[in-house]
């Protein structure tokens, strides 16, 4: 038995550690590790949501104050790929 393939995740912001990015396609790799692409268009599987999606590490939380605009999703990346266990917390989820 196949396992179903995993859905895409796109919002209008994405708040991650100190940063924050708009229009941001977001793809679990395995569990805790997620990929970062330019959101250009709803394709297959695709979830576009409204809010800001949260991706939250236990070794990176988010920052207190205001957060600052990333000017690059390999800087985004880079922060995931060196940190563990990613959650990823879509607006539903925390109340927004």
């Amino acid at each position: 038995m196949s396992r179903s393939p995993r859905p895409r995740y796109a919002s209008h912001h994405l708040r991650l550690a100190r940063w924050v990015a708009h229009s941001v396609l977001i793809e679990e790799h395995s569990p805790g590790s997620f990929v970062l692409a330019p959101f250009v268009g709803e394709g297959e599987r695709t979830i576009f949501l409204s809010g800001t999606i949260h991706l939250i590490s236990p070794t990176c939380p988010l920052s207190e104050g205001a957060p600052l605009e990333a000017e690059s999703l390999t800087l985004l990346q880079q922060e995931l790929d060196s940190h563990t266990g990613w959650m990823l917390q879509l607006p539903s989820d925390d109340g927004r």
